[in-house]
């Protein structure tokens, strides 16, 4: 990312620098998947398992998937977490192509 101070970043910035796993991986941040409507679990998404199975130019942007909790009908929300963001970033506007 060109800019060191994260807490300046406008949304499109946001979206820019996170557009894909690869980016994420490389940037060294990390994504969590929370239910967060339902049952509340947070879990930490393995990027090299999506990387490997969708491919590395998948995006978290706009996406969503099944709780991974036994039993639970809820949907995630995907955040990123970026090293001295000042906070989680919810992935849930579709990137720009």
């Amino acid at each position: 990312m060109g800019r060191k101070n994260l807490h300046a970043y406008s949304d499109a910035d946001w979206r820019e620098a996170s557009r894909t796993a690869r980016q994420i991986r490389a940037n060294r941040w990390t994504v969590d998947a929370a239910c967060d409507d339902v049952c509340n679990l947070v879990t930490e998404v393995n990027l090299d398992v999506v990387i490997t199975m969708v491919g590395p130019d998948y995006s978290f942007w706009g996406a969503t998937a099944r709780c991974r909790r036994k039993g639970c009908p809820g949907r995630v929300t995907f955040y990123l977490n970026a090293h001295g963001a000042p906070v989680q970033i919810a992935m849930t506007a579709k990137a720009r192509q």
